[in-house]
């Protein structure tokens, strides 16, 4: 198809057009001539026939815009059981904050632990000196019910606070290098495979002398309170504990209590067994706080 030809036949039928409008509105209001009355036959505009849009070239930008089909925004994510859904963003409440829903506190450090700087200083805060000496005094009262036991007396000597700050540092330790699960000679070890901190701390011997003795109650009161309370023998500490926590820190809103289980070998009247487990457990609750 010769489109140049096409083009200019399409402009010529276009001018007698024009022509042809401006001839009427020159006897507008005026006889209308006999030959437009006498049966002469209207003029019919022919088809004209223009071409498929695909023989040309087309321009992107003069296409109309299509809309784009949007993906939904999804705001949060399903949880483990697959019917709790979790939102990201909080979502916005209708009305007035219920009385009861009112923060009317600031949460963070407070009391003695804005004052610390230092890991050491807000463990301290935390467990503080009295925890110690309720510790060395306890411990002291079991080694001296020990001491029969030994012929060497030096390795069953008495303990005092800076050697129970080492005890339980080493404890945490052995936590931070997930050495639960190691025997304690291969963790005293000095061809390389231990790890050095320990043995530099204290021997391995005086170590588990340690662990067999240490106490946090008076035992020779111990089953009366036990009657009655099945925390007994940690109460005391575990209550000096919790009150310092209350001292020194304010959780925010966001809250999330939870539950760990921990595998505990010894007696405990509260233990779990759980078929599916390997172990007997304990249950420990826990929060996690986002201030």
């Amino acid at each position: 198809m010769n489109f140049d030809a096409e083009i200019r036949r399409i402009q010529k039928m276009l001018d007698e057009i024009e022509v042809s409008s401006s001839e009427d509105e020159e006897i507008v209001g005026g006889d209308v001539p006999a030959s437009d009355s006498e049966g002469e036959e209207d003029y019919l505009e022919e088809d004209v026939h223009v071409p498929d849009s695909d023989c040309y070239e087309s321009d992107p930008d003069d296409l109309p815009d299509q809309p784009q089909k949007k993906k939904p925004k999804i705001d949060g994510w399903k949880g483990k059981d697959k019917t709790t859904w979790w939102k990201k963003n909080v979502p916005k409440l209708q009305g007035r904050t219920r009385s009861s829903n009112v923060i009317k506190f600031t949460p963070g450090l407070k009391g003695p632990a804005l004052n610390a700087n230092l890991p050491a200083g807000f463990w301290g805060v935390f467990i503080t000196p009295e925890i110690y000496g309720l510790l060395v005094k306890h411990t002291n009262s079991m080694i001296a019910m020990q001491k029969a036991k030994y012929a060497q007396p030096y390795r069953t000597k008495d303990t005092d606070v800076i050697e129970m700050k080492a005890l339980i540092g080493l404890l945490m330790f052995a936590g931070t290098y997930h050495a639960s699960r190691l025997h304690l000679a291969d963790i005293w070890k000095a061809d390389g495979t231990g790890i050095k901190v320990f043995r530099l701390t204290m021997s391995l011997d005086r170590f588990r002398f340690l662990l067999c003795c240490v106490r946090f109650d008076d035992k020779a009161t111990r089953e009366e309170r036990k009657r009655v309370d099945e925390l007994g023998p940690v109460r005391q500490i575990f209550e000096m504990f919790e009150e310092n926590c209350k001292k020194n820190y304010t959780p925010s809103e966001f809250v999330t209590i939870d539950e760990m289980l921990v595998a505990f070998r010894g007696h405990c009247p509260f233990r779990q067994y759980i078929p599916s487990k390997p172990a007997k457990y304990i249950k420990i609750h826990q929060n996690t706080c986002t201030v």
